[in-house]
């Protein structure tokens, strides 16, 4: 079992990879949907249905596959709010300041990103999704109560 990153070494990292990509911060932050379209399992099967909320709190859809590594650090460390199914994109949560986290997860929860973004001081919730075979159904008025609570922390 390896032992979770100390908060140290996530801000290490945090800074290292950011003087690399050669990008100053923009001012204001971002709202990001990540989108796991491309991906075989827990990628949202509603999103024409939760795209009004998305659209209502200003959020912008992005594939980070998509995306060069440079490209998400400087998405990541931009974000003001960050919506996203559970998934390995979510590492990059380590690039972020000070950002909100919303969590979707279908049946099977891990606290892996929960933990991260505890252990850097980031506002953090999840939200229980409808699990269609490997993806996810999002609930539209869970999703908004979800941003109303981690924009107004």
């Amino acid at each position: 079992v390896f032992p979770d990153p100390t908060p140290e070494e996530c801000r290490w990292l945090r800074d290292r990879m950011r003087s690399v990509s050669d990008r100053e911060r923009s001012p204001g932050g971002s709202r990001v949907f990540v989108s796991r379209e491309d991906a075989t399992i827990r990628h949202v099967n509603n999103t024409d249905a939760i795209r009004p909320v998305l659209d209502e709190y200003g959020f912008e859809t992005h594939v980070l596959s998509e995306l060069s590594v440079a490209e998400q650090i400087a998405l990541f460390s931009d974000a003001d709010i960050v919506v996203a199914p559970h998934g390995a994109g979510l590492t990059n949560l380590v690039y972020a300041d000070d950002v909100a986290v919303v969590e979707l997860f279908g049946r099977k929860k891990l606290a892996s990103f929960a933990r991260l973004a505890t252990m850097l001081d980031q506002t953090y919730t999840s939200v229980d999704c409808e699990q269609r075979g490997v993806n996810l159904v999002v609930d539209p008025d869970w999703l908004a109560a979800a941003i109303e609570s981690v924009q107004h922390s």
